[in-house]
């Protein structure tokens, strides 16, 4: 089963828009290939060479603060907190026994 055939539409339904595109006249007229000036040549390197320098300094800068971020989080977990001993290891203690729980005096009434 094709999809080729469409459906007939009810006049009062036909949408304002048009489906599909209508045909274009091709009279062969084609669009002037000027060569660019030297002037827009040395503006358009201008412009890509900036980008490219803005670019490099953008990643440079997100290196450095990587790298500083890298070294303060290595010093720090170099130095001991204060007020804190350093952790040693100790053997683990025996479970202490349970107290009995005391009577209710409602039960013993």
């Amino acid at each position: 089963m094709s999809h080729a055939h469409t459906p007939p539409v009810p006049e009062g339904n036909q949408s304002p828009y048009p489906i599909q595109e209508p045909p274009h006249s091709h009279t062969g007229t084609k669009p002037a290939d000027k060569p660019a000036s030297p002037a827009a040549k040395a503006k358009a390197k201008d412009d890509h060479t900036r980008a490219l320098a803005i670019g490099a300094a953008v990643g440079v800068g997100a290196a450095a603060l990587a790298l500083a971020a890298g070294v303060f989080l290595m010093e720090e977990r170099s130095k001991p907190k204060k007020g804190k001993k350093p952790a040693a290891h100790k053997p683990k203690q025996a479970p202490k026994p349970k107290k009995p729980k005391p009577a209710n005096k409602a039960e013993a009434a």
